[in-house]
């Protein structure tokens, strides 16, 4: 009986031995282990099983690499053979330090001027309130001029009356685009239009003159 079975296993073995496998069996897993241990030059393992490793998913037939096992700090340790060759950066950005941070502290600091500048500009509420008195006049301006011209008036007269309200718009813009406090820029408004109420008081003297005239 012992020898039937001794005999059974030894026919069975060798049988098996020819026998090959129908496709080959490789670990993608397990190759990009090993694959990734080979760069690992500024972190000694230990153990070294413990490292970064990468394996991939089919996503409708498309490759998707997958983050594998994670490595701890306290499974590193740090290799310092580059600190020699960094001293010397290292060393200029800790004496540069307070020059760098006084730098930044000034353009922020001019930013912020800047930023103020440009809003009081934006937002120039003594324009918006004197605008309204501004443009009445022009159109007053502009109907005594049309009136004048119509009754045959001096066109030397309409030009320089049209000229001086071209000056008067001109500084108003200049005066909006500046940096002048709200009261400066108030009361400069302010004399533009007392200048306009000026030109149409001339104009309607002119018409006035031309009407007695005629």
């Amino acid at each position: 009986m012992k020898k039937l079975i001794f005999f059974s296993l030894t026919f069975l073995l060798i049988g098996t031995m020819g026998v090959k496998a129908q496709m080959k069996v490789r670990d993608k897993a397990k190759a990009s282990v090993l694959n990734n241990m080979e760069f690992m030059n500024l972190q000694r393992l230990q153990p070294e099983y413990y490292h970064y490793w990468i394996w991939y998913k089919k996503i409708f037939g498309i490759k998707i690499p997958m983050p594998g096992l994670g490595l701890h700090d306290r499974y590193g340790k740090k290799d310092m053979r580059l600190a020699f060759q960094e001293a010397p950066t290292l060393a200029a950005i800790s004496y540069n330090k307070d020059k760098t941070e006084e730098y930044h502290k000034e353009v922020d600091k001019v930013f912020m001027q800047e930023t103020a500048k440009f809003a009081d500009r934006a937002v120039d509420t003594q324009y918006l309130l004197t605008k309204e008195d501004r443009r009445d006049l022009i159109d007053e301006i502009n109907r005594e001029l049309v009136k004048y011209a119509m009754n045959k008036g001096d066109l030397m007269h309409i030009k320089a009356l049209t000229d001086e309200v071209i000056r008067i718009n001109a500084n108003v813009e200049i005066i909006k685009d500046s940096h002048m406090g709200t009261a400066k820029k108030r009361e400069a408004y302010l004399n533009f239009n007392k200048e306009l109420q000026q030109v149409l008081s001339r104009c309607v003297k002119l018409n006035q003159l031309n009407n007695l005239i005629k």
